[in-house]
């Protein structure tokens, strides 16, 4: 069939077994989060918990499977890929005060235009990169 990819079954329960966690603790994490406002909590929880359902959803239906391997269509498994391979939006760079830039500059080096997206996160939390002292400071 033109279109269509064998995938083992195997590997798709384990990557959807590993997203339900990846969301359950993103949930958490959310819900315990004091620096974002709660309208945006509200629709990042709505959103996750959709994720959750429809991923529950296929790892039911993938225990129904008994066959090792299985086709899917191109598109199934791109929204396959999306939905338990979520790319970040953006390039979601997270900064705390006291971080150590040099750390922060090791650990997203593959970002591009990083000192201008550090500097943004840093200033939306009330901080500022000093490089003076190579840490992340209150304004």
């Amino acid at each position: 069939m033109k279109g269509t990819q064998k995938v083992n079954v195997k590997e798709i329960r384990q990557a959807l077994k590993d997203r339900i966690n990846e969301l359950k603790g993103e949930i958490v994490g959310l819900t315990n989060s004091m620096t974002i406002k709660e309208s945006t909590k509200s629709t990042r929880r709505h959103a996750l918990r959709r994720d959750l359902r429809i991923v529950t959803l296929l790892a039911e239906v993938t225990k129904t499977i008994s066959a090792e391997e299985m086709m899917l269509t191109e598109e199934a498994l791109m929204g396959f890929n999306q939905l338990c391979y979520p790319a970040v939006a953006g390039s979601r760079v997270v900064v705390q005060e006291g971080d150590s830039i040099l750390l922060l500059m090791e650990e997203y080096s593959e970002v591009k235009d990083l000192l201008s997206k550090l500097n943004k996160a840093a200033d939306k939390i009330g901080c500022r990169l000093d490089f003076a002292t190579g840490k992340v400071v209150k304004k």
